[in-house]
């Protein structure tokens, strides 16, 4: 859902400027800090049936042209702290109407029955864009893999990002879960795999992300969380970034976790058991 955001120009939205996630103070989040997104020039509405469209026709392209594996989304949601826009706003107004006859408030109240239907209402446009393109990549070849970069901890990304990952990965949307875990120690790091596996009860395919920006000071530290992993059995990992690892750690990694090649667990999911 989040276009490149250039700083100058915006390439997608350039062409659609109608598939924009205009705020609805007519104001966009900005904020001082360099890395964080201008979401009022980057956000595509999750609202957007065109867009879903061109998402999906543009990612089944790909397959079509490159002997790809699967895909891996990211930004497949609301925005970090936009997560109300106009076209949302006026579709939903839209569906109200058909349902009960009359248009809800323009500005719905937080703490009104109304609140919960207008939440759940955006939560299910970020569900159809993951559905809609795990069925055609089925009819397509059901070879290719779907994963996703998700928020960890469900209630905080169903709450405030309308990511209800959970239920993706329920219906078997998503072969893969990559929560974002960007712990700053392994004992954060531990308990937080507590929370999301629900100790342990879930079946999920999780591949955590960690997150070196968090360690890049400490070494050691990025290790530490990967031995974690192997210690709890992890069937895979991601690392959030390259541009945070400096050559001495890529070497490291080389030598130590990433010796071997990589096996891909839900690509062969008994012999990644036995291997686990």
């Amino acid at each position: 859902i989040l276009s490149p955001d250039l700083g100058t120009r915006n390439p997608v939205l350039e062409h659609l400027p109608a598939l924009r996630a205009e705020p609805l103070d007519g104001k966009g989040y900005t904020s001082s800090d360099e890395n964080v997104e201008n979401e009022a020039r980057a956000f595509i509405s999750p609202a957007s049936e065109e867009w879903r469209q061109l998402l999906t026709g543009t990612m089944l392209d790909l397959t079509s042209r490159y002997a790809v594996q699967g895909l891996f989304l990211d930004y497949i949601r609301y925005g970090n702290n936009q997560i109300e826009d106009q076209l949302s706003q006026t579709r939903f107004q839209l569906d109200y109407f058909r349902k009960v006859g009359q248009f809800p408030p323009a500005r719905i109240d937080p703490l009104s029955p109304l609140q919960g239907e207008w939440h759940l209402w955006r939560e299910e446009q970020v569900n159809r864009m993951v559905r809609d393109l795990r069925l055609q990549m089925a009819e397509k070849n059901s070879e290719l893999a779907l994963g996703a970069a998700v928020f960890r901890n469900e209630v905080n990304a169903r709450n405030t990002k309308m990511q209800n990952w959970r239920h993706w990965s329920d219906n078997n949307w998503l072969d893969f879960v990559a929560p974002m875990m960007y712990a700053r120690t392994a004992e954060e790091l531990d308990l937080w795999l507590d929370w999301e596996s629900n100790w342990g009860k879930r079946a999920d395919l999780l591949y955590p992300i960690l997150g070196a920006h968090q360690t890049q000071r400490k070494t050691a530290e990025l290790f530490n969380q990967l031995a974690l992993l192997q210690q709890r059995n992890i069937p895979g990992v991601s690392i959030f970034a390259v541009r945070n690892l400096s050559d001495e750690v890529l070497r490291l990694l080389k030598l130590g976790p990433f010796r071997t090649p990589a096996t891909v667990p839900h690509a062969n999911l008994p012999a990644a058991i036995r291997q686990q």
